[in-house]
């Protein structure tokens, strides 16, 4: 189960940091397989104590009794990086076997992860469960032992347990509301995911009260929504408002994605009829360069094999009336192109290039057709002006643009301009390292412009690439 973000957890602990989107992909990970550096002092055991330690050490014995002034020196030791003698004075407060002083336990409870996230010691955790367990309900006591127990517990099996530690952590740091919400879904928990889900929203919006500009709060925020008609009705409105502050990508994304889901439920509730095609317009509008929407229409496509005659029926008439639509024509070219006629197909990829020219999907499609009828410089025209405006906004890192990049240098390539064909190439395989025939390519033209060792380098990728795969 996802759970190591201790380093994270640190800022946590001593700042109310603005919650960041999640990816729960990425929640494989645990402290049982860390190798982080931690914060830990590396100091020599056997050290000379600096002189704030000895002069607290005996402030500590005049002023406070026994047990807290123990507590004092014990933490101030392990902060000077005295870890050994430090822990023999908290031991005597804070035994490693028996409830003892809270704040001694919580001291050692952060000791002893240090040292775990340094040496991977597994003989350590049930040493710093215990002291994590005591020390649990104290103000002071670090998030990262908080969090850190809670992993090494589910790593046991003992979600129920996990989860009170997280629950713990959330009530001081509302941002981790999010995690106890992934970990109490994973349990099975519905009430635990309803309460953490109803707080964190509480907590995204102060965040976005506080700072309408965090994008990424206001983006959170949507997607707990939900895709009620009421929901995605103040979806929309929040990523208007938020848009209108400060135009973002990720808002521009989600907005798109609204519209998308929109027509989604609108093709659910309408069975016997074509949905709104005017929604898809408005998702590709706001966000050209979202995968989701070509990939919709192929669905939708797909989903009308024995309606197809109707659907192109009622696209045509949307062309015919003047009120001609970026998606109404990438619905005709998906027929086409899926009936094999890219000839008609042609006539409205060239429409759709013209309105939205970062539709990656149709761009790529567009250059290949006239790949196919030789048309060269119309191919290169059409790739290389939606590769300069995906570069300008940072997208061609997004799905389909390296097929187009692709598309690019076998323009080039088949012009006679190698360099920039090998650029081309070159590109594409930066965005997508696993496309053996790109790299297959830029091999052959590197050998061909006489550059051997650069041929051998990639022809070396794509024998590791061919045995990776079997």
């Amino acid at each position: 189960m996802g759970l190591a973000e201790l380093e994270a957890n640190r800022k946590l602990s001593t700042s109310e940091s603005s919650p960041q989107p999640v990816d729960l992909s990425d929640q494989q990970q645990s402290i049982l397989s860390s190798t982080q550096d931690t914060d830990q002092a590396k100091q020599p055991e056997g050290q000379k104590v600096s002189s704030y330690a000895e002069l607290l050490f005996r402030r500590a014995q005049v002023l406070h009794p026994q047990n807290q002034s123990a507590y004092i020196i014990g933490a101030t030791l392990l902060q000077e990086g005295a870890v050994e003698a430090g822990r023999k004075k908290l031991k005597s407060i804070a035994p490693d076997n028996r409830r003892g002083h809270p704040d001694a336990h919580s001291a050692m409870a952060t000791s002893y992860l240090n040292e775990f996230l340094r040496t991977k010691d597994m003989g350590i955790l049930p040493t710093f469960l215990h002291h994590a367990g005591i020390a649990e309900k104290l103000p002071n006591t670090p998030i990262e032992v908080l969090i850190g127990a809670s992993e090494v517990l589910w790593s046991q099996g003992d979600l129920n347990r996990s989860l009170e530690f997280v629950e713990t952590a959330a009530r001081r740091n509302p941002s981790i509301y999010l995690r106890l919400m992934q970990l109490a879904n994973a349990a099975g928990d519905q009430r635990l995911v309803n309460l953490a889900s109803r707080n964190y929203m509480i907590f995204l919006r102060q965040v976005l009260a506080k700072d309408p500009t965090n994008d990424n709060a206001r983006v959170q925020i949507v997607q707990m929504l939900g895709a009620s008609p009421e929901a995605l009705m103040e979806a929309e409105s929040l990523l208007r408002e938020g848009l209108e502050i400060q135009p973002t990508r990720v808002q521009l994304r989600a907005l798109s994605e609204v519209y998308r889901i929109l027509f989604v439920r609108q093709m659910i509730e309408s069975i016997e009829s074509i949905a709104d095609l005017n929604l898809l317009s408005d998702a590709m509008q706001t966000d050209p360069t979202n995968p989701l929407i070509p990939d919709q229409i192929e669905k939708l496509v797909n989903s009308v094999t024995e309606q197809a005659t109707e659907l192109r029926q009622l696209l045509n008439n949307v062309l015919i009336s003047g009120a001609a639509t970026n998606s109404a024509h990438a619905t005709l070219a998906e027929l086409y192109l899926k009936e094999q006629k890219p000839k008609q197909a042609l006539l409205h990829l060239e429409q759709v290039h013209r309105l939205e020219p970062m539709a990656i999907k149709y761009a790529n499609a567009l250059t290949r057709i006239y790949l196919e009828q030789g048309r060269l410089d119309d191919a290169v025209r059409t790739a290389r002006s939606s590769v300069e405006l995906l570069a300008n906004v940072d997208m061609l890192k997004e799905r389909y643009a390296s097929d187009l990049l692709e598309a690019l240098g076998m323009a080039h390539e088949k012009l006679g301009e190698t360099t920039q064909a090998i650029a081309a190439y070159k590109d594409c395989i930066q965005y997508d390292s696993k496309r053996i025939e790109t790299r297959k390519r830029l091999a052959g033209l590197y050998r061909m412009s006489g550059q051997e060792k650069e041929a051998q380098e990639e022809e070396a990728k794509i024998a590791e690439l061919q045995a990776s795969e079997g």
